[in-house]
């Protein structure tokens, strides 16, 4: 995972830069203003990435969840109940209720209300015994 997060950076930054020279070749300003916002939105993107990486390699180390079956949240799937983990209070917790993944988000998967939270891991949801 952490080796497809720092080609995903590296690209992001990449195509950041791009624009930055894109915008400062043009002599349009409403064109440079939109290359401008593309670096902006790219380097955004890398951000987020960069955290994504931190986080994982936070849970790797730790020793409050084993990650051993479980997957990160960018390659959940829309189509079947799933057990998410999330962190609170600096410490990682697995929810002890299904969820599906929605456009945009989380529901409950059995109450079908929306959930506000961040998830960092999933794995398939087993009923418990």
């Amino acid at each position: 995972m952490l080796l497809k997060l720092t080609d995903h950076i590296s690209n992001c930054l990449d195509r950041a830069a791009a624009a930055r020279h894109r915008a400062e070749e043009t002599a349009d300003p409403r064109a440079q203003t939109d290359f401008l916002r593309l670096e902006q939105s790219w380097n955004c993107l890398a951000q987020s990435y960069q955290w994504a990486e931190r986080l994982e390699r936070f849970l790797l180390g730790g020793d409050s969840l084993i990650l051993a079956d479980w997957q990160p949240i960018s390659s959940a799937p829309f189509d079947g109940d799933l057990q998410l983990a999330v962190i609170a209070n600096k410490e990682v917790h697995a929810l002890a209720f299904p969820c599906r993944r929605i456009l945009g988000g989380w529901i409950d998967a059995k109450t079908k209300r929306r959930l506000e939270l961040a998830p960092t891991h999933w794995r398939e949801w087993t009923e418990p015994s």
